[in-house]
């Protein structure tokens, strides 16, 4: 729904927050009279500010104007859509009438998705072009029935609970809050259910078997010394290769126990690239009369959401160094257990 008269945001075309609020309550109170469930969607752009930080506030904007447009096909037109953050903010709000949680939950999935496969390109603040793909938001959702009897305020609460369980997950993620119930007296606290742990989610989609076979294979993706300095080079776009070696060499990082060196060989980067097309993490891109120099290398989907499930790998090990500081002092001993035969290369 958009608004006809003034409180249409321009760049995005949905209404602004204090329109949406007055709509909202409107909304709200007529599901409830009508006795139908009504749901919320907060959803959050991850890694917004980096956008703008990077290429400019107008790069940041043909983002937020994608964002709307895929909130528009996905919801519908019953969906009453509205930016939560006002002008500059990267946060949209979704209410749904006569919708119940598991629906507003698929709804948000598939908003997700269909964020994931956005390809934009962007015009930086130098006046350059750049491409940008993968873009990923997190997500909370709630929903009210009719005899829970709760405030519009208290469903945006919930909802953005879910929002901050989505992001300790590590982004990206769509997570539900259960709808807190009227507290019986005036003036009581009310208290959002308890947030799962990161553990009983994972119990939750898998067994533990599954759960092992996944991890080895993710393990098994990330093998090479090389691979990370790879995928976080093209995570700023695509690359020619002599870009992309330059932009390898550039990393300080050095690792004795993995034999990282300050340096890589082209034909080490060259069996790395070729690793990492072959499976699936990356493509090329052959403009023109395919020159080979104007050969480039992009991230592709499946890529970018490796770099996404190894942002809280990366936040673990920052906050963490202790502990990895003697996982490492044991991988020096000279003692071998008995019985183990080799080690993980």
């Amino acid at each position: 729904m958009l608004c006809s008269g003034g409180g249409v945001d321009k760049l995005t075309g949905l209404i602004g927050r204090e329109t949406w609020d007055a709509r909202a309550h409107r909304m709200v109170g007529s599901c409830r009279d009508r006795g139908v469930t009504v749901s919320l969607i907060l959803a959050d752009l991850d890694g917004f500010k980096a956008v703008n930080d990077r290429w400019g506030h107008q790069a940041g904007d043909t983002v937020l104007a994608a964002v709307a447009d895929v909130l528009r096909r996905v919801v519908g037109a019953q969906a009453l859509l509205g930016r939560y953050g006002g002008h500059g903010g990267d946060e949209f709000l979704v209410l749904l009438p006569d919708t119940d949680e598991r629906t507003a939950r698929e709804l948000a999935e598939r908003i997700r998705l269909r964020l994931r496969s956005v390809a934009l390109r962007l015009t930086t603040t130098a006046g350059d072009h750049a491409q940008l793909s993968g873009v990923s938001a997190s997500f909370g959702v709630t929903a009210c029935r009719a005899q829970d009897a709760l405030s519009l305020e208290q469903l945006i609460l919930c909802a953005d609970a879910g929002l901050q369980n989505a992001k300790s997950c590590g982004r990206d993620h769509v997570c539900t809050e259960p709808a807190m119930r009227k507290p019986p007296s005036t003036g009581g606290i009310v208290h959002a259910a308890p947030r799962p742990t990161v553990d009983e989610l994972a119990t939750e989609m898998l067994d533990r078997d599954a759960c092992l076979y996944h991890l080895l294979n993710f393990c098994h993706v990330l093998q090479g010394r090389w691979c990370p300095d790879v995928l976080l080079a093209l995570a700023a776009g695509p690359r020619r290769y002599n870009e992309l070696l330059a932009a390898v060499r550039g990393a300080r990082v050095v690792d004795g126990w993995s034999g990282r060196s300050r340096q890589i060989q082209p034909s080490i980067l060259a069996h790395t690239v070729r690793r990492l097309e072959r499976d699936g993490m990356l493509h090329r891109i052959v403009d023109g009369d395919r020159d080979p120099r104007a050969v480039r290398y992009e991230l592709s989907r499946p890529g970018h959401d490796l770099l996404t499930a190894i942002v809280p790998a990366v936040l673990w090990s920052r906050d963490h160094s202790e502990e990895i500081g003697r996982a490492q002092q044991r991988s020096r001993l000279p003692h071998v257990k008995p019985g183990f035969q080799g080690r993980f290369s």
